[in-house]
């Protein structure tokens, strides 16, 4: 097939983004292995020794990755080289990252299975010259490329690590191939050879918790300890794009600040996709954190010596009023915007963003344009996605420089955004109901999506939403307060004045506000004995259809524990309440989330109420009650009795000894008994 030959300016070399293979399972669901093997047309082991960039006719960026041949398993290739293509890449003042998208580092060893020789996505100037030579992208993207280290090959879901000896084995069960050299030798696997280990001479690190990708050199970590050495070495930190079953490592040699035999300043890594997680880090291979490193948030950042740097360094980005009106406007495919509850999922998204970070992002048309830097933000199901894959979310960036605005002053900035989505192959739950059994939820994988647009990397965080793995029937649909805070500092630097606006990269972002109408003006939670009592009041309330309660005892997982029906339509201030009566000692946390007709939401600010626990004064009894309510009480007193709306039914004066009531004026229900001298209650059940 022709294509226009490439300028040369597009086959500049290429600075990697990120250290090591991606598993970025961010958006993606499990390829059984014998599929992959089955339907890759080659599958080998070997070194990736060289690296370029390349675009495509669409401006595509594409990372060309050499591949030193050890053994070819699948394929009638000879040849003792291979070229595997990855999506995203730096070119000058050109970046492209895209989630998921594997990504390879030189020097590595991996086990590919590969698709067939690509001819659309190829470096066509390097085809020329080595027509029989193979250009392919792994099947099913990063489960296509496992990542040898600590002598197992990795996969990103079902084989776990795995030996050379046994994957090779593993094949030959399932295949009948058998590794061979590419001259058509025998190949000998590798042997798993024992390593020495170091004694723990890390005695300390801070700060605890930090953040990765970030410039700001509060969040660089220091580590002291002895034996480091006197030149720097390496330091490994769990991988956040596979749960950190393998590590990483910073990829400039700037991100070591500082390096002596006793202390190690040091940038905590991120890049297009591979950014440090949560866990036990290293140095050099040997030396363990006496404890557990807690990431709360990464940034994405570009690695590049553009301008005037002279290697590749860690340079944030801006988010950009790109459209006049702020931000960014998003357009839909028309594949797309045939879809309703597509689109009102992905727009429920957009609103939970910009209600909790301000960030300025909107819809409006629609397009036939699809994955290209073309210069609309464009959403669109895409069947061209990889097998294994749900969506992926491609940010394209610009930098520009002047003679004072360089190096550091260099703006790089967010030119682009493209969604993919995948249409067929998975089941979707558009909502707003949840998805159930095999369902992915659509809402879901988009913010997810749309929080690495907006800046925002993956952490090992289960059961949030940049964590780096969803599973089906999991619904996340709001970002963790981390998150929120990775998204607001995002914010924080991308509104204000840079050295200087670029051509063609609008100005500062303005924040937005939140498109739901309705205005919270308070929140309180108050105890009175023996419940929480939960109001808030409202302004403008417009199609808001109802409040949901939710309650934590840690402040992190919350759970519904009511729903508050709205009033929908009202200008004027609307009091509610809400009682709960299920306290527990220590501290309570409760939040409202406030929910639209149109299945939209956002959640309020936390409030909490502190519950001690004391002894009650009072022994109730029997319990059911039936006829007569007997109390007794060590002491004079007074016990207020309250319904299950809390509101007050009667009041007893109780003196010392034992006390009887006549029950049969409380109608059947659940009340509650509140000792005033103790402040604690009881539970009681009138049964008639």
């Amino acid at each position: 097939m022709f294509r226009p030959f490439l300028p040369l300016s597009c086959l500049l070399a290429c600075f990697a983004l990120i250290p090591h293979v991606v598993f970025s399972q961010c958006m993606s669901y499990p390829v059984p292995f014998t599929e992959r093997i089955q339907n890759a047309s080659a599958a080998l082991l070997g070194t990736v020794t060289a690296q370029h960039c390349y675009a495509d006719e669409k401006g595509n960026i594409y990372t060309l990755n050499t591949v030193k041949v050890d053994a070819w398993i699948k394929g009638t290739a000879t040849t003792e080289d291979a070229y595997v293509i990855t999506v995203g890449g730096v070119m000058g003042d050109k970046a492209q990252v895209s989630y998921p998208a594997v990504q390879l580092n030189r020097g590595e060893r991996y086990f590919f299975m590969l698709e067939a020789d690509n001819f659309i996505a190829d470096d066509d100037a390097l085809r020329s010259q080595q027509p029989l030579t193979i250009q392919a992208m792994p099947y099913a993207d990063a489960q296509g490329a496992w990542l040898y280290q600590s002598g197992s090959y990795h996969d990103l879901f079902t084989e776990g690590a795995l030996t050379e000896i046994a994957l090779l084995a593993k094949i030959r069960s399932l295949t009948g191939l058998e590794a061979r050299k590419p001259g058509g030798g025998t190949y000998t696997p590798l042997a798993v050879s024992a390593k020495s280990g170091g004694t723990n001479d890390i005695t300390s690190f801070s700060p605890n918790p930090t953040n990765a990708g970030t410039i700001n050199p509060s969040d660089y970590l220091t580590i002291s300890g002895t034996g480091f050495g006197a030149t720097p070495g390496t330091v490994q930190f769990p991988n956040a794009d596979n749960g950190g079953s393998t590590m990483i490592t910073p990829p400039n040699a700037s991100d070591y600040v500082t390096w002596t035999d006793n202390t190690i300043v040091v940038k905590v890594p991120t890049g297009s996709s591979t950014n440090a997680g949560s866990g036990f880090f290293t140095v050099n291979g040997l030396f363990s954190s006496p404890s557990a490193l807690t990431i709360r948030y990464s940034h994405i950042s570009i690695n590049s010596d553009f301008s005037g740097f002279s290697a590749p360094v860690r340079q944030r980005y801006y988010l950009r009023n790109t459209d006049g009106s702020g931000g960014y406007t998003f357009v839909y495919h028309t594949n797309f915007s045939s879809n309703p509850p597509a689109a009102a999922a992905l727009e429920r998204a957009l609103k939970t963003w910009t209600c909790n970070t301000g960030i300025n992002w909107k819809v409006n048309g629609t397009t036939f344009s699809g994955y290209a830097d073309d210069g609309e933000n464009v959403v669109l199901f895409d069947g061209s996605l990889p097998s294994g894959v749900l969506a992926r979310a491609t940010s394209r960036f610009q930098a520009s420089a002047t003679s004072v605005c360089n190096l550091q002053n260099t703006v790089w900035w967010l030119d682009e955004i493209d969604i993919q989505a995948r249409e067929t192959g998975v089941t979707w739950q558009f909502g707003p109901a949840l998805a159930t059994g095999s369902q992915f939820d659509f809402e879901t994988v988009v913010l997810h999506e749309l929080g690495h647009a907006h800046g925002l990397g993956h952490r090992i965080a289960p059961g949030q939403l940049m964590n780096y793995a969803v599973a089906s029937a999991t619904n996340i649909r709001t970002p963790a307060p981390q998150e929120i805070q990775g998204g607001q500092d995002k914010m924080a630097y991308s509104t204000v004045p840079t050295c200087f606006n670029p051509t063609n990269s609008g100005t500062p972002m303005i924040a937005a506000a939140c498109p739901l109408p309705l205005t919270l003006i308070r929140f309180t939670a108050t105890l009175k004995n023996p419940f929480v009592e939960l109001e808030w009041a409202t302004l403008n309330e417009v199609n808001t259809a109802r409040f949901e309660v939710e309650k934590s005892y840690s402040g992190a997982d919350f759970t519904a524990i009511g729903t508050v029906a709205a009033m929908g339509n009202t200008a004027n201030e609307t009091t509610y309440r809400f009682p709960d009566y299920k306290l527990q000692k220590g501290t309570n946390y409760y939040r409202l989330k406030m929910v639209d007709k149109d299945g939209s939401y956002r959640y309020s600010a936390i409030v909490t109420v502190q519950v001690k626990e004391d002894a009650s004064s009072l022994s109730v009894y029997p319990n059911p009650v039936r006829n007569e309510l007997v109390i007794s009480s060590a002491v004079k007193t007074t016990a207020n009795l309250f319904d299950g709306n809390g509101k007050l039914i009667r009041q007893f004066n109780i003196a010392p000894g034992t006390n009887h009531f006549d029950a049969h004026l409380l109608s059947s229900c659940v009340y509650y008994l509140l000792d005033s001298h103790s402040g604690s209650g009881s539970r009681i059940l009138v049964i008639h």
